[in-house]
């Protein structure tokens, strides 16, 4: 992907990590907050409350919601019960970017094709498919088709233009986790002075440059604890921490959780719905 042209596929960069349709209650609120997945959500039934780290929405029947990795501090219901279909996914460092940068709606009224789209990739997620290589296609496909809804109409829009000329800063950030980022390389990238750069993406991105670089490390190791069987050390080193202890402080800073707690934690929790489908 060019740091300055998005690639027409961008929304093609996604990997399905679990679905399901679930009725929750109270105890919906019982869950890991820095949470390393996207998710879309479609609400068929109830209402709730939900905390994001920048704003709140209320989930109310019949939208969809998009909502990003690692935004999720808090969830209320307003009804008894929520009744949701809901889609977990990790995306490709170039769609992420896209997704940080590029003006986005966060909900939209679903159509009777969209709720289609959810229950064909429940569908193809949990069953028994003979072909691998179709199944995968259609649930990429399906899901990319319900992210693009999220998008239309805002291409142009002012403060998408102004954070996409940081996609190059954004894609060095990525590529240089393991080493020390500095504003006086950042800035050069977009040809503005130190002291203006930082001023103008702190403006945009509701954080100063070391800030976002510190949460970017922190949400690679995260991914990374879940996704990998790779020892903490390696982790800790692919983003740039030599010192274990530190690292294992500076995790904890972010997820209240030790990198090794954090990592038992959602393993289990994997574990746990894998043996609920069994069951069923």
């Amino acid at each position: 992907m060019n740091e300055n042209i998005i690639d027409k596929n961008v929304f093609f960069q996604t990997e399905i990590t679990e679905t399901g349709r679930a009725v929750v209650n109270f105890t919906w609120n019982e869950f890991v907050g820095f949470f390393p997945y996207y998710r879309v959500y479609y609400i068929a039934d109830g209402e709730a409350d939900i905390i994001l780290s920048d704003k709140s929405m209320r989930l109310k029947k019949g939208n969809i919601y998009f909502i990003p990795a690692f935004s999720i501090k808090s969830v209320k219901l307003i009804t008894e019960t929520l009744d949701h279909i809901w889609i977990h996914f990790t995306v490709g460092r170039g769609l992420a970017r896209y997704l940080e940068t590029a003006e986005k709606a966060l909900s939209y009224s679903a159509e009777e094709a969209d709720v289609s789209a959810f229950e064909k990739i429940l569908e193809y997620s949990e069953g028994v498919h003979p072909e691998a290589v179709a199944k995968n296609a259609a649930i990429t496909g399906l899901l990319s088709y319900l992210l693009a809804k999220f998008f239309i109409g805002s291409e142009h829009a002012d403060d998408s233009k102004e954070k996409m000329r940081f996609m190059p800063v954004l894609k060095y950030i990525d590529e240089n986790l393991s080493g020390k980022i500095e504003n006086d390389e950042l800035c050069k990238l977009v040809f503005l002075s130190k002291i203006y750069f930082s001023n103008l993406f702190t403006k945009q991105f509701g954080k100063s440059p070391k800030q976002y670089v510190q949460e970017k490390k922190m949400m690679t190791a995260a991914t990374l604890l879940v996704a990998t069987d790779k020892p903490i050390k390696e982790i800790a080193e692919e983003v740039g921490y030599i010192d274990d202890a530190y690292f294992n402080r500076s995790f904890a800073k972010f997820t209240h959780m030790t990198p090794g707690a954090y990592r038992k934690t959602l393993g289990s929790m994997a574990k746990a719905k894998i043996k609920d489908k069994a069951k069923n």
